[in-house]
């Protein structure tokens, strides 16, 4: 959605209707500066945000999302070694 965003600020599915995928684009649109990363949020104002390092932005999209659950449903979580509620996947 956040790289959807970047290009468009429409993105094609409604929120919670697909799942999350993290891949190149997002590094792309950080990398060119279309998305910026910024810290948690303190606190929401009448045109966007103010956040924990104290910097102020007017924003025309704000995209509030959750942690992401690390599962793979068809496989047996007993196959991976997991740290910090994630699998282990490299050289697996």
């Amino acid at each position: 959605m956040a790289s959807d965003a970047a290009r468009h600020a429409a993105p094609d599915h409604d929120a919670l209707s697909s799942h999350p995928v993290m891949n190149s684009q997002v590094l792309h649109h950080l990398t060119h500066g279309d998305l910026v990363a910024k810290p948690d949020i303190s606190r929401f104002t009448p045109t966007g945000a103010v956040f924990k390092d104290g910097t102020a932005e007017d924003l025309d999209l704000l995209l509030l999302r959750t942690g992401y659950e690390h599962r793979i449903p068809f496989l047996d979580p007993d196959l991976f070694t997991w740290k910090a509620g994630r699998p282990q996947l490299c050289l697996n």
